[in-house]
């Protein structure tokens, strides 16, 4: 198959794609630009975690899984693929972020475990809620001949904007919530 450009709206740096590879993504690069951005959010409970306990191990492992979050996060949204090594690497690090998060929770003051337990709980339901509309989505252009693109373009951009808001801008707010804490 031929290439073609994948260009972002905002100007950035153009990927060429092969044709046939654009179903394998999980959501086009164009629409995913936001997300690398918003996955630079953890640094904020990393520095927070550092500024109140820099003594505290506790606090310099939670900087530490904030770093390699962000690393694996940036590294997926760039060229999300559904099947992509960074993307199993980046679940795999959201999941020893969260797993983190929970034993540390149950070490801190009840009042910030409590805001760790409600934003991650927001966090995971808004994961859920997009898996759902993204497969009910491609169940349903699989079954039409033909979907126009003003109807995918809504659907990437409401995926993008839950997975920002829902996901990384809730969970980043937890993390902080629990860093006050430590």
């Amino acid at each position: 198959m031929g290439r073609m450009k994948i260009r972002a709206r905002d100007g950035a740096a153009s990927r060429a794609v092969r044709a046939d590879d654009v179903g394998a993504y999980v959501i086009p690069p164009e629409h995913a630009v936001a997300l690398t951005r918003s996955s630079l959010l953890p640094i904020v409970p990393a520095c927070v975690a550092v500024r109140r306990a820099s003594d505290d191990v506790r606090a310099l492992v939670m900087c530490v899984l904030a770093v390699v979050l962000i690393l694996s996060s940036v590294a997926h949204w760039r060229a999300p693929r559904w099947r992509g090594f960074a993307r199993w690497m980046d679940i795999a690090c959201v999941s020893a972020c969260v797993g983190y998060g929970c034993a540390t929770a149950r070490a801190v003051d009840r009042t910030l475990a409590r805001g760790w337990w409600i934003g991650v709980s927001i966090a995971m339901c808004a994961w859920v809620t997009n898996h759902a509309t993204y497969a009910r989505a491609r169940a349903k252009w699989a079954r039409a001949k033909a979907v126009a693109e003003e109807e995918k373009t809504r659907v990437w951009r409401r995926l993008a904007l839950t997975h920002m808001v829902g996901v990384h801008f809730m969970s980043s707010v937890s993390a902080t919530w629990l860093a006050f804490g430590l």
